[in-house]
């Protein structure tokens, strides 16, 4: 049974939800209908989030007594709290050339593997990406020899190199026709 932690610290059952369904007033004239698993999904997210503060906090494991929460990997209630979102957010955004296709790209091509260290991989390669100085062949270069030297260079999520090399192709597309 998956428990909540309360911030207090106790771990308690996640009470059964109720099979009846209440209202939130979201704005004016906007009232969302509730339903047991709208209600369980946000114990869940209320769960990981509190899990979530007590490593922030720098508390001692165990952060939670409910054995899934121990023992599997959650994305943290708030996408960006996550090290490869904050990453993101601090060196590929806000690192560089800051007009508008210059950020739109970096987020393009970082996303497209989702790695830090192939990120920073690529800019010890090649400098600081931009879009303007994009070209293809140098970028899937820099990759494959990675991958050549035993390297990881895909997060789980774009695991195939065939489809990463397709966006890397497409982005590279999608920029060439809005510049002309």
């Amino acid at each position: 049974m998956l428990g909540v932690e309360t911030a207090r610290g106790r771990s308690e059952p996640m009470p059964t939800p109720s099979l009846t369904t209440g209202l939130i007033q979201v704005a004016p004239g906007r009232v969302l209908k509730t339903t047991p698993v709208f209600d369980t999904y946000w114990r869940f997210a209320e769960a990981r989030q509190t899990l979530f503060m007590k490593r922030v906090r720098d508390e001692s494991p165990p952060w939670t007594t409910d054995p899934v929460l121990a023992q599997h990997r959650f994305t943290n209630a708030y996408r960006a709290s996550d090290r490869v979102s904050q990453y993101l957010i601090r060196h590929v955004i806000y690192e560089g050339n800051v007009e508008p296709e210059e950020i739109f790209f970096r987020v393009l091509l970082f996303k497209i593997f989702n790695r830090i260290d192939t990120w920073e991989r690529l800019v010890a390669a090649l400098g600081p990406p931009t879009w303007r100085s994009f070209e293809f062949a140098r970028y899937a270069s820099v990759l494959d020899n990675l991958m050549l030297d035993g390297e990881r260079v895909y997060s789980l999520r774009t695991s195939c190199r065939h489809r990463a090399l397709a966006m890397l192709a497409s982005i590279a597309t999608i920029f060439a026709s809005s510049s002309t």
